[in-house]
């Protein structure tokens, strides 16, 4: 259902069309993506799309790899979106040509699209499948689709959805108690223990035992929820570098997530966490992990920004070889094979 406040009937008029023009049966139904699962490929290696996804709103971009539409507007119209909002939307390409995996994701690094922090697969997607490409599915941030359309013909309908659902991340849905809206402003702003305190309001306002409280009480509790799993969530991502080959990038990120949190309790389990893991980030990991996944991601950044080249691929290969039984070698060999043009 489309939500956006438009400027003039023009505009108005487009939404609408955009909306009845295809995907209407798919509206409203909650896209399910696996917890884990390693059909899906990400540049940082994450394949906890739990903890990738939790509480954003997601753009599926269903494309050909032999359709020019696809290629040349649908996809870099995708990423460009991704650009503009790299924390607060996760884009899902899912190529419908028939290509495996692997083949796809050649495809996508002779494009040089793999260097963002979208998701890219051939899986299904149950009970979510426009019947044209190109066509995408925008979801809610609980991940309720709320959008479907092809993306180039209804570009202006999607930039106005997706401005309304991450303003819900961003901010709540406009429905909230006041309270859970001044918790979510207090995130944004970094004020972590005003946006944390949302629990404790909770549950003083559930120890009144006052009846006609019980659905303030819920809404209360279910958005300090959100709010946690929001920071729970950053820690888990970087924590999980350590175990796709990418501890070299941990550090600085934990140092990050520390800052962040450093107005909460010395003692909070929050800070306490990010404090391990960037302990953990410090240490470098065991045996030659640390050395491996510095050139891991030196060599990902050229394959990433340059292309496909014979000569990077052998790179890759012997950095597997070189670091054997390490996470990076993991990573590495993978990339070597998506990196020779051959």
């Amino acid at each position: 259902m489309l939500r956006t406040k438009a400027g003039s009937v023009t505009v108005a008029l487009v939404l609408l069309a955009a909306q009845a023009a295809a995907g209407d049966e798919i509206l409203g139904r909650k896209v399910e993506l696996p917890d884990e699962s390693g059909a899906f490929f990400q540049r940082e290696g994450q394949q906890h799309l739990g903890a990738l996804t939790y509480h954003r709103p997601l753009l599926l971009l269903f494309w050909r790899a032999d359709d020019a539409a696809c290629r040349e507007k649908a996809v870099p119209l995708a990423l460009q979106l991704q650009a503009e909002y790299p924390d607060d939307l996760v884009v899902v390409f899912l190529e419908r040509s028939g290509l495996p995996q692997r083949d796809m994701l050649r495809v996508a690094c002779r494009e040089r699209w793999l260097d963002t922090p979208a998701l890219w697969s051939c899986a299904a997607i149950p009970g979510i499948e426009p019947e044209t490409q190109p066509a995408f599915v925008l979801t809610s941030p609980a991940r309720v689709a709320v959008q479907s359309a092809d993306p180039v013909a209804d570009s202006t309908a999607l930039h106005a959805e997706l401005k309304w659902v991450v303003d819900q991340r961003l901010g709540g849905a406009p429905d909230l108690p006041p309270a859970a809206r001044a918790a979510w402003k207090a995130l944004r702003e970094g004020r972590l223990r005003d946006a944390l305190a949302l629990q404790d309001t909770a549950t003083s306002l559930a120890d009144l035992g006052r009846p006609g409280d019980t659905a303030l009480v819920q809404a209360l509790a279910e958005q300090a929820g959100l709010i946690q799993g929001t920071l729970s969530t950053r820690i888990e991502l970087v924590q999980n570098l350590r175990l796709t080959g990418y501890s070299a990038s941990a550090a600085p990120l934990a140092a990050a997530l520390v800052q962040q949190l450093g107005d909460l309790p010395e003692r909070h389990p929050l800070r306490q966490a990010a404090a391990q893991v960037l302990e953990d980030a410090r240490s470098g990991g065991e045996g030659d992990e640390r050395q491996a996944s510095e050139e891991l991601v030196a060599l990902q950044a050229r394959l990433f920004h340059n292309g496909q080249a014979a000569a990077l691929a052998v790179e890759l290969s012997r950095l597997a070889a070189k670091y054997p039984q390490t996470h990076a070698a993991g990573r590495a060999a993978f990339l070597a094979t998506i990196a020779s043009p051959d």
